[in-house]
């Protein structure tokens, strides 16, 4: 079925919604996106809770999520608990379900050339026909009109059902049935027609739909998002490496390269993958692999905040405005948002002693070296606690999520260990053994290094020094730190400092 692009409306006489035409930026807690899907998984087949059907044959599905554009919204914020797939008995079988709730602008999956696909779940499910999707939402929807910075909380309509906690159990019978066979791998996306989300009353009556899938096997046309879970089954030597990510019946295989940015939520070095840790996944999932690409990796602080595996605190994610270091504060345009629903179109942001800053491959920054790199266009991901008094967030993360205009290439990647085999005429050593790493992650205990022209040198004193001293020195140093880039095995040093 293809996807609407006219101006449609609703016919009831309040107020009402029509589509949106203009691009928009990836959702960075599309996660909610992840909420809004039709995965399934059947009890008997590693996936979720109840059968609809007692087919013990299976095929395999994947889904995504989808939308229409309004023009008079700019951004249309939902909480999603839980998603099922519902047979023509109206037996149910869970496919999402997330307590703490995912938050999505639901705009974000349409721009001009048409609908941005959001993976939901690759999965095997049982032999069947699926009619229906049935959505457990949060009781209002967050909408701004275009031009406004202030959010409207709407609530869904009061005709809807509402479980034991106020969410509302909103059904959609799909166009078209989702139909599994016996080893066949199906596609479904799953729509929210936001032209035919009707106001009426004061409330909101959504509406979804399945959606145009033609375009699906175009990899551009797919939004980088973010995934939690845990990390089981993990094979292969760093930097390559795959793994399945879990999230209770959820689960996606992984596949990581030497492309992929790998760092602590904390402030710690030498990143490393590792069953059971609890990991915030960004990537794009191949229709032809079945494989989710990560490119970028976040191992999270299961304590922070006392919440479970750093679940249901704040992230924001957006351009950054009015930096000022002597307050220690900026502003976000929210593009993208986790576990939080905006109620502005900005968040203030305030840093502390505790707060980890980041470079945009993960590399520590100082809170000097931080806002030094801030340009006229760096997004920023920020993490912490926020004040809805004063629509604040107290920051315990920043990172850096484009190049900015300041940056350069010593926030790339960084190494310290000891310097061997050095070649004072060719500007090259190794190091031998690696005591720590950040902004990429080594295939071995050593690494070779390569002085770029102009690099920049200081000796064991912290003072600058030329080439030919910091090489006079360098066997004798106990650690040496380069700063630069890491490619296909070779470290190219900007920066480096003996010790």
């Amino acid at each position: 079925m293809s996807i609407q692009t006219a101006h449609a409306f609703v016919d009831v006489p309040e107020k009402r919604m029509h589509v949106q035409g203009d691009s928009k930026m990836k959702q960075f807690g599309w996660m909610a996106a992840l909420a809004l899907a039709t995965v399934v998984s059947i009890a008997g087949c590693g996936g979720g809770g109840g059968g609809a059907t007692q087919n013990s044959a299976t095929g395999r599905l994947q889904a995504f999520a989808a939308d229409d554009f309004r023009e008079d919204h700019q951004q249309i914020w939902a909480t999603i608990y839980k998603v099922e797939l519902l047979d023509a008995s109206g037996a149910a079988v869970t496919v999402f379900e997330d307590a703490v709730g995912k938050s999505m602008d639901l705009q974000l999956l349409h721009d001009n050339t048409g609908p941005r696909f959001a993976f939901l779940s690759d999965v095997a499910i049982a032999v069947g026909t699926y009619t229906q999707v049935r959505l457990t939402m949060g009781p209002e929807i967050t909408r701004f009109p275009v031009g406004s910075t202030t959010g409207i909380k709407t609530p869904l309509a009061a005709s809807l059902t509402r479980n034991a906690a106020g969410n509302v159990l909103y059904t959609s019978t799909l166009d078209t049935p989702t139909v599994i066979a016996e080893g066949v791998t199906s596609k479904l996306v799953v729509d929210f027609d936001l032209p035919h989300f009707v106001l009426a009353n004061g409330e909101i009556t959504p509406k979804v739909k399945r959606g145009d899938d033609t375009t699906l096997s175009d990899k551009t046309r797919h939004h980088d998002e973010d995934y939690h879970g845990t990390i089981t089954g993990l094979t292969g030597t760093a930097p390559v490496q795959s793994f399945t990510l879990t999230s209770g019946a959820w689960k996606t295989e992984v596949s990581v390269d030497a492309s992929t940015v790998v760092f602590f939520e904390k402030s710690q070095s030498s990143p490393a993958l590792a069953n059971n840790l609890f990991v915030e996944v960004n990537g794009t999932f191949d229709t032809v692999t079945g494989v989710l690409k990560a490119t970028k990796i976040k191992i999270e602080d299961k304590s922070s905040g006392g919440q479970s595996n750093g679940r249901g605190i704040p992230e924001v994610k957006g351009l950054v405005s009015a930096p000022s270091a002597g307050t220690r504060s900026f502003t976000v345009a929210i593009t993208e948002s986790d576990d939080f629903v905006p109620t502005q179109s900005t968040v203030n942001v305030v840093v502390t002693d505790t707060t980890v800053f980041r470079a945009h491959r993960g590399v520590l920054l100082t809170e000097a070296e931080y806002f030094a790199t801030l340009g006229v266009a760096s997004i920023a991901e920020v993490k912490g606690t926020y004040n809805a008094a004063t629509n604040t967030i107290t920051a315990t993360l920043v990172k850096a999520e484009s190049e900015s205009d300041g940056d350069d290439d010593s926030n790339e990647a960084e190494a310290k260990g000891k310097a061997t085999t050095i070649d004072a005429t060719l500007g090259t050593f190794t190091l031998s053994p690696i005591f720590e790493y950040e902004g990429f992650v080594p295939g071995a205990t050593s690494i070779n290094v390569s002085v770029a022209a102009g690099a920049q040198y200081e000796d064991e004193r912290g003072k600058d020094t030329d080439r030919a001293g910091f090489f006079s020195g360098l066997a004798a140093a106990s650690r040496v730190t380069v700063k630069g880039t890491y490619v296909n095995g070779v470290f190219t040093a900007v920066e480096l400092r003996l010790k």
